[in-house]
């Protein structure tokens, strides 16, 4: 199970999970912390909808009329905060969630790592097309080329051959983050870049990343779409 599966599941009912979903929450740190957000949130918004009403004419009492409206108005402002705190946790949690779920990709593409062959300029034109990105100049030798679909989309995965090893590119025009991310998991370095609206994300496996040649090729990239 890979990430995107897990939180899938877990915003669907994170009270009753089973099986590979445990598994991945016990062998994951990111999708551990995002459950225990999503679970939290279950637990103000029970305890908020949990308050009991009292029955106006019953009490006949105005001043606890008043006070009661108060408390569900209290309340209702708290549930909206924790709906806010969630949101900001997925915001800060989604870079790493994003990042997980390329290492997951990549990994099932073991392949491309040893390639050595030019990529087609006829395949490299199609993928890019379709993952609606651009190079304003080819970065280097492209020597794998695959469009793939990647969080419901297709999106162009490149490797590019360096004087210290392969360098895997993933162009996510429908992925935004908010700043420079870097992230090291099970063997593979890399770091997710904001390009425009969307991002791009560079890592290699077993052998040094260069910041600087991470930097060059995001500063290559336009979105056709």
């Amino acid at each position: 199970m890979n990430c995107l599966e897990f939180r899938r599941i877990a915003g669907a009912d994170p009270q009753h999970l089973e099986g590979d979903a445990l598994a991945h929450a016990r062998d994951c740190p990111v999708c551990a912390r995002y459950l225990a957000e999503v679970l939290d949130l279950d637990q103000r918004i029970a305890r908020a909808l949990a308050v009991p009403v009292p029955d106006a004419k019953a009490a006949g009492n105005v001043a606890l009329v008043d006070r009661t409206r108060r408390l569900l108005l209290a309340l209702a402002a708290s549930v909206v905060l924790a709906v806010g705190l969630g949101a900001v946790g997925w915001l800060v949690l989604a870079p790493e969630s994003l990042a997980a779920d390329v290492v997951e990709h990549v990994r099932h593409e073991e392949p491309s790592w040893s390639s050595n062959t030019p990529a087609a300029d006829a395949k490299l034109e199609a993928a890019m097309k379709r993952g609606g990105a651009h190079f304003t100049t080819t970065p280097g030798r492209i020597v794998y080329v695959q469009s793939c679909w990647f969080r419901g989309h297709y999106v162009p995965h490149l490797v590019l051959e360096t004087d210290t090893g392969p360098t895997t590119l993933m162009l996510l025009q429908r992925e935004s983050v908010k700043a420079r991310t870097d992230f090291d998991e099970n063997g593979y370095k890399g770091v997710l870049l904001p390009v425009g609206k969307g991002s791009i994300a560079v890592l290699t496996h077993g052998s040094p990343l260069s910041s600087a040649l991470a930097e060059h090729i995001a500063g290559l990239i336009e979105w056709t779409s």
